[in-house]
């Protein structure tokens, strides 16, 4: 959150304030995205449902 209010309040980047973890695991997702492997939200709630 601290990084969100920087970033609006125009003192830094928010992506600058990631570690260098975070920022491989949204490369990693958008690599998803493209390749399509995603799941509707309801599809992932349906699932979590049948669990609980």
């Amino acid at each position: 959150m601290r990084a969100i209010f920087a970033s609006l309040l125009g003192d830094k980047d928010w992506w600058d304030t990631l570690s260098e973890e975070e920022k491989r695991k949204i490369e990693l997702g958008k690599l998803d995205l493209e390749k399509g492997h995603v799941a509707p939200y309801e599809t992932i709630k349906a699932k979590l449902n049948k669990r609980l």
